[in-house]
């Protein structure tokens, strides 16, 4: 699982774990990942931030793109994820809470749009750990049940 967070270079070149740590202290747990991070504690030294997320694409079964709320940003980003995916099964899915997956989809390649969804994390995510998966179109009906 690959969660993909914005387009712009990291600000900042330290691991991801180093920020998640303040989350840890609350409770619930301020974030869905530090979850994770409780049961796995080896997960925290993996995480690190990319200004160019195309080796990190290479191997994962599923990618979350979670960019700003601008269709521009995503479908500039869903165009290099296309790219760096073509021929393989991963699947892609957008965070997006107001924008139109016929719209995200513009451009792409029928081959990626059998392979794309929007994911919908309910809020907030640390009480309701519930996961809706919205198929496009084209979306395999087999890629919608992950």
């Amino acid at each position: 699982l690959l969660i993909l967070a914005a387009l712009w270079p990291a600000a900042s070149a330290r691991p991801a774990s180093h920020s998640f740590s303040s989350f840890s202290s609350s409770s619930p747990s301020s974030l869905c990942i530090t979850l994770i991070l409780e049961q796995k504690s080896d997960w925290a030294s993996k995480l690190s931030a990319v200004s160019d997320f195309s080796e990190a694409v290479q191997d994962v079964d599923l990618v979350i793109e979670a960019a700003v709320e601008r269709l521009d940003i995503k479908q500039s980003l869903f165009a290099k994820l296309e790219a760096i995916t073509e021929g393989k099964e991963t699947i892609v899915a957008s965070n997006t809470s107001g924008l139109r997956i016929v719209n995200m989809l513009e451009g792409r390649s029928e081959a990626f749009n059998k392979r794309f969804m929007i994911t919908h994390f309910f809020n907030p995510v640390r009480y309701m750990r519930l996961l809706e998966l919205i198929s496009g179109p084209e979306t395999l009906p087999e890629r919608a049940l992950l």
